[in-house]
């Protein structure tokens, strides 16, 4: 529509004005990319199985923070997850996550890395995927109850 296309016209001089950058912006490829995946996306399929992975990989591991006994907070939003070591409560901010205990979490990052497993440490430690399976999350616990024992 052309009041929506004024917004982002560049010789518009408006307060209202967005200005709109990109490498690909535009780019026909970039554009039919896009518009697979929202297709694939549209019906929620993709992301339910996997959140449920997701699911999958938290419930496993609050059980083997269970049986280890330790002081590990694990959350989770969906595909993400991310492991809190020593805290008291459930981090609710980026401050609060950032108490936690930063040497295990690396020890943690790091034995699994011994064991073929990798997990950026950061905004959240681990993701899931549609690449994922049900197989994978399970050979996944295995090695992180490994890496939590040898912490």
């Amino acid at each position: 529509k052309k009041e929506i296309m004024e917004i982002v016209d560049p010789s518009n001089t408006a307060d209202n004005r967005v200005d709109i950058y990109g490498t690909h912006s535009g780019n026909p490829i970039t554009m039919v990319a896009s518009l697979a995946t929202l297709e694939l996306l549209e019906d929620g399929k993709l992301c339910n199985y996997v959140n449920s992975l997701g699911d999958k990989l938290r419930e496993g591991m609050d059980n083997i923070i269970d049986k280890l006994n330790m002081n590990v907070i694990m959350t989770q939003v969906g595909a993400m997850f991310n492991p809190h070591f020593d805290l008291e409560k459930i981090p609710t901010s980026p401050t609060e996550a950032a108490l936690g205990n930063k040497d295990k979490i690396f020890k943690f990052h790091f034995n699994l890395l011994d064991d073929g497993v990798f997990f950026s440490p950061g905004t959240s430690f681990g993701r899931v995927s549609t690449a994922h399976s049900n197989d994978d999350i399970e050979l996944t616990l295995i090695k992180m109850e490994k890496a939590m024992r040898n912490l």
